[in-house]
Parts: structure tokens; sequence; C-alpha cells
């Protein structure tokens, strides 16, 4: 897949509200199966969505999501399992193999791809494939993906109608772009030189991932996600490095006392060890869980775009990853 002009990614970004509100109301049509769970397999840009949908399961589902990736399936895998394998190309090679698995325990199955291996294995099974917009990278259609997994979600049977919350984040990305991509610029130029490091509640922690993935993609930059309170028991012992910014993402819907505590004495630890660390606060204003949410995701594709530019990088290219790859095809060759 080629992808020509690095505009073309701030325009993918730019559709963020209709694409999320596409994705729900197209897979609203699909005939869906009720499930106990659901799991949700995949890789990178079309991998995290998985993990999201696990997020908000946690805090607004009547049943469990499981999320996550690589070449095998859990064991409790069966027949009372929505198994949704996810590949943007649909030639994932670890998705393609966990489909193949997933299939072989009797799962209910509905894949999600914009062509490639996976939509011809489901047909082969008359397994539904719904058919995700082509021509962008995965990562510049994670919107589509959200809203088609929580449109999946919902007539399952494991979330709730979610028709409201999608109308609502769509409006709360639209406020964010219309309102604060100054705010975002700032941002990114206050801390382009530094390491960054992406912290958020655990409840929200995919948000975290999903930043720091972009800023590795798009900006060519390293970056690490990390949640409170956990890394307050792990990650504070080792420190911080010289030249650090801290990027807390704070939801104001459901910000707690605690929380605020915790910011503040994880930041003072660090100014010991490092005397330029910088911590910043990025508060989302959507008025529930879920828009706040999708707020934040956008925030974060927003930052790590203008990071690239302030940097000087194109954020379309992803070579390592091309080698790697034709490493992989290399190796199973010989």
């Amino acid at each position: 897949m080629e992808f020509q002009g690095k505009e073309n990614m701030w325009n993918w970004i730019s559709k963020w509200p209709e694409d999320i509100a596409g994705g729900y109301e197209k897979t609203m049509k699909a005939q869906v199966p009720v499930a106990e769970h659901i799991a949700i397999w995949g890789m990178g840009g079309s991998g995290i969505m998985g993990r999201i949908m696990t997020d908000i399961s946690g805090e607004i589902g009547r049943k469990p999501v499981f999320s996550g990736g690589g070449y095998a399936v859990p064991s409790w895998i069966d027949d009372k399992t929505l198994f949704i394998p996810v590949s943007y190309s649909g030639n994932t090679e670890e998705t393609l193999d966990s489909f193949d698995m997933a299939a072989e325990k009797k799962a209910k199955i509905i894949s999600l791809a914009s062509g490639g291996k996976l939509m011809e294995k489901s047909v082969e099974r008359n397994i539904l494939c719904l058919d995700m917009q082509k021509n962008r990278p995965p990562r510049a259609n994670l919107p589509q993906m959200i809203g088609m997994g929580t449109a999946i979600c919902e007539k399952s049977g494991v979330f709730p109608s979610m028709r409201e919350n999608i109308r609502k984040a769509s409006l709360s990305v639209e406020k964010l772009f219309d309102e604060r991509t100054d705010e975002i610029k700032d941002l990114a130029a206050l801390t382009a030189k530094d390491n960054i490091f992406i912290v958020s509640p655990e409840k929200v922690k995919s948000a975290a991932s999903r930043w720091a993935c972009q800023i590795n993609e798009n900006a060519k930059k390293r970056a690490e996600a990390l949640w409170l309170p956990e890394m307050n028991h792990n990650f504070v012992v080792g420190g911080i490095p010289e030249n650090s910014s801290l990027i807390y993402l704070i939801q104001n819907c459901s910000d707690l006392a605690k929380d605020s505590v915790r910011r503040r004495a994880t930041s003072d630890l660090f100014r010991d060890f490092s005397q330029d660390f910088k911590p910043f606060e990025v508060h989302f204003e959507g008025e529930d869980y879920f828009s706040s949410y999708m707020e934040s995701l956008a925030f974060g594709d927003i930052y790590s775009l203008f990071l690239a530019e302030i940097l000087g990088v194109d954020p379309l290219p992803i070579e390592a990853i091309d080698r790697l790859k034709s490493f992989m095809s290399r190796g199973e060759k010989n």
C-alpha cells in the first residue's frame, strides 16, 4: 500500500468525528450474534481498537471484552466467544493465524479488514467480514474501527446502547479541533526535544499506549506509556532521565482527589532525579467517560503530527516496520 503526501495524514485525522460516527452507523446494520464475551485480536494500528474496547468494557460494559494479539489465542476461546480478528491490510500473519485457531475452536467470528487474506478466508468459511475504508495507514483508521467495535459490542449485548455516546464523542472531538489546536501545537513545541512519558489512569490506559505509538510512528520518536497508580509501585524506583517530560492525561468527568495527589507526588519525586524535568497536565472536557476518552485519543493524534512537523519528519513512512516484515518474509522462505 502506498500513501502519497504527508498532508494526507492531516486530512485523515481531521475526519475523526465523521469516521467514528460512520463506522458505528455502518456496523449497526450488520447481523451480530449475542455473545457471553468478546475477544478482539490484532496488531499495531489494527490492534489498539481492541485494547480501547477492553478499557471501555471495564467502565460501562455488561460483559467482558478481552483483547490481545500474536499468533495464538487463549485456551478459553470457544463457541460462546465472539472473536473479532482485526487486520487493516488483511494480511497480518499473526492475525491470520489467530483467525484459524479461533475457527478451529468453534468461536463466533466477525472479521474486520479492508481486503487481503483475512477477507478471503472469511468468505471461504462463510464468516462476516466488515469492510474498512481503504487507502490509508491502519493507524489513521482508528476512529472508524472504534465506531465499528462499539457497534459490535452493543449489538452482541456486551455494551448498552451507545448511539448517544457516539454523538457526544463526535461533538467533543469537533470542539477539540475547533478550539484547542494552538494548545496542542504549543505542547508539541515544549516537549519535542525531550524524553516523553505519557501517563494516564488505569481505566484509560490504552489512551496512553495510543499516544506513545503515534509518537513512535508519526514523529519517529521514542515515547513510553505509563499508568497511575501502577507506576508508583515500580517505575519510580528507576528514576527518570534528564530532559524528560511527563504528560498527564486527565478526564475531568472522573478525576479523583487521590489522582491529583498522586500526580503531584510523582512530579515532586521526579524533580529529585532531573532538574529540568517538566510535568504537563492535559485535561479532557467530554461530559462522560466515552466522549472524554475519544477526545484524549484525537488530541494525541494531533499532537504526534505537530511533533513530526517540528522535528522535520514525514509522518507516513514506517521504514523500520517495513524492513522487519521483509526480514520475517525472507526468514520464512529459508
